[in-house]
C-alpha cells in the first residue's frame, strides 16, 4: 500500500496516449484494404479496438501473427474477412499448414500488405523449419510509416521513389509531433 503511495505520481500513466496516437498514425498511413499482420499484442490490440469499435479504417484487415497459428484463428477471420486466403489451416510448418511465402502469394496481388511491428521472427522460426519459406527475391519489406509494406519484386523492379514519398507522407504525424515537442513517451 505504501508503495502505490509513494510512486503513483511517477507510474500514473491514466493520461499517456502514445498507445492511441501510434495506432491511429498506423492505420491512417496505410493503403486502403490493406491485410495488416501485426506481431504482438502492442500493436494488434489498440489497433483492432480502433478499426472495429471506433469504425476507424474498417477497410483494413488486422490478422494476428501469433494467433494466425491456431486453426481455429483462420477460420474465423476467413468468415470474418472473405476476400483474404488462408492457403492452408494455420501458419504452420506442417503438412496441413502455411508459410508466410503461401499467404503472401495467396493475398498481395488482391490486397496491400503490411506488418505492423515487424514479422521477422516469424519468417525466422520458418527458415529453421522449412526450407525458401519466403524468398526475399521475391517479396521485399520497405518502410511504410509506422508499418513494413511487402513488395513483389519479381514482377519487375520497385519503384522506390514512389514507396519513399508514401512512407513520408505516412511518417507525417509523427514529424508534426517532434516539432511540436508532443512525441509521445514509450
Amino acid at each position: 500500500y505504501l508503495q502505490i503511495i509513494h510512486n503513483y505520481e511517477t507510474q500514473d500513466l491514466s493520461e499517456t496516449r502514445a498507445l492511441e496516437m501510434l495506432s491511429l498514425t498506423a492505420l491512417n498511413g496505410l493503403p486502403p484494404n490493406a491485410i495488416v499482420l501485426c506481431s504482438g499484442d502492442i500493436q494488434f490490440n489498440p489497433s483492432m479496438y480502433f478499426t472495429v469499435c471506433e469504425n476507424v479504417r474498417p477497410d483494413v484487415r488486422l490478422m494476428s501473427l501469433q494467433l494466425m497459428s491456431y486453426r481455429w484463428y483462420g477460420l474465423n477471420a476467413s468468415i470474418k474477412w472473405p476476400g483474404v486466403h488462408f492457403p492452408g489451416r494455420s501458419h504452420w510448418p506442417d503438412q496441413h499448414g502455411y508459410s508466410m511465402q503461401k499467404f503472401y502469394q495467396a493475398n498481395i496481388r488482391e490486397r496491400p500488405i503490411h506488418s505492423y511491428g515487424g514479422n521477422r521472427p516469424a519468417e525466422t522460426l520458418e527458415r529453421l523449419l522449412e526450407e525458401q519459406s519466403l524468398l526475399e527475391v521475391e517479396f521485399y519489406h520497405f518502410p511504410h510509416g509506422l508499418t513494413d509494406a511487402m513488395l513483389v519484386t519479381v514482377d519487375g523492379p520497385v519503384d522506390f521513389i514512389r514507396q519513399a514519398a508514401a512512407h513520408a507522407r505516412a511518417l507525417a504525424p509523427i514529424e508534426r509531433w517532434e516539432r511540436e515537442g508532443k512525441l509521445p513517451d514509450l
